[in-house]
């Protein structure tokens, strides 16, 4: 979730299988309304005292570029903002060494490989998967089991039409960027990066299966 703030006169496997599950129902809860072309509803709350006002804002991380123009009362939720506290630096994500980082973390050490580290069944399953939708298996054959995840579901969601750079997130926090609204990230890029690399081997197969 993100969270945007105006200041007024005063078991870790099973949360990110729960995670993405959360998520993809989010796509799906939006794609369902846009398909049906129901009465539009957003994703805002708020949250007001004679001290300040809170909007709370629901963030969706890959969207599709007609859910463009954004509901008016969101925007004028930001308007209204002198502070804006995101999930997480979305700009940092995007550095090199932040890139290096994550595919080091990525990456079995030499001389080891998926294949050797994977039951033969969810090696086959991710094989088949692999196969399905046109990859060359030799480009996760040295991927850790939560990249591999990560990469097919993104792959999938962009395949339909989904984008990180039209994400809720991504299209506030480039907006606070050019307002020069103040900016607060509640984890840091290294922190969530490390809820997938720090997962045991079993966490780490039970994730990709989960995917799969």
């Amino acid at each position: 979730m993100g969270i945007i703030h105006r200041i007024g006169k005063r078991g870790r496997v099973h949360g990110l299988v729960i995670s993405f599950l959360i998520f993809l129902i989010s796509l799906w809860t939006v794609a369902s309304a846009h398909a049906q072309q129901t009465t539009k509803k957003n994703f805002l709350w708020s949250v007001k005292s004679d001290a300040a006002t809170i909007y709370l804002l629901g963030s969706v991380h890959l969207l599709k570029s007609d859910s463009y123009p954004l509901d008016k009362n969101i925007e004028a939720g930001y308007r209204d903002c002198t502070k804006v506290v995101f999930e997480t630096d979305v700009g940092g994500m995007a550095t090199p060494a932040v890139q290096e980082q994550m595919l080091t973390l990525a990456l079995y050490p030499e001389g080891q490989t998926l294949k050797q580290s994977v039951s033969p069944e969810t090696y086959s399953k991710l094989e088949k998967k692999v196969t399905e939708v046109g990859l060359p298996m030799a480009q996760f054959n040295h991927l850790r089991p939560w990249m591999c995840a990560l990469t097919l579901v993104l792959g999938e969601l962009q395949k339909m039409g989904f984008d990180p750079a039209y994400g809720i997130d991504h299209y506030f926090y480039t907006k606070a960027f050019q307002d020069k609204k103040e900016t607060v990230f509640l984890e840091s890029v290294e922190y969530q990066v490390s809820l997938f690399a720090n997962m045991d081997a079993g966490e780490e197969e039970a994730f990709l299966q989960q995917m799969l």
